[in-house]
């Protein structure tokens, strides 16, 4: 699901699932994710196993998990990352096309805590 300020997908790793709601601002930026994981082959109204809230905050990666609150440091301008996620690639294309297409964009890795450099091009 998509709209002006949020991107919902449905994440299918091996013997889980989990969708991963994104809140989105106006300036592109990704503010909080909801990762909610489920068991494999539950029924679809299923309670999550555990859930994930991420907020983006500054230069700062904040994990709640219930009651658990972890910080990450990371950059300005970070955007979350996991894997070869559609979500996660689509708010990289569109922080690139709001910066002006050729960029470097900070990644932050959900599935690690570290930051890398992602670098956007047009193709040709």
């Amino acid at each position: 699901m998509r709209t002006a300020l949020a991107l919902v997908a449905l994440l299918l790793p091996v013997g889980l699932a989990a969708q991963a709601p994104a809140q989105r601002g106006a300036d592109g930026l990704v503010h909080t994710i909801t990762m909610p994981m489920f068991g494999a082959n539950v029924a679809a109204d299923a309670v999550p196993m555990q859930q994930n809230v991420i907020t983006m905050r500054g230069d700062s990666a904040i994990v709640m998990n219930g009651t658990t609150r972890t910080g990450f440091v990371t950059k300005v301008g970070t955007l979350p990352l996991r894997n070869n996620s559609f979500l996660f690639t689509e708010c990289f294309t569109r922080r690139a096309r709001a910066l002006g297409d050729s960029v470097d964009i900070p990644g932050w890795l959900l599935n690690g805590g570290l930051t890398q450099t992602v670098s956007v091009r047009p193709l040709a």
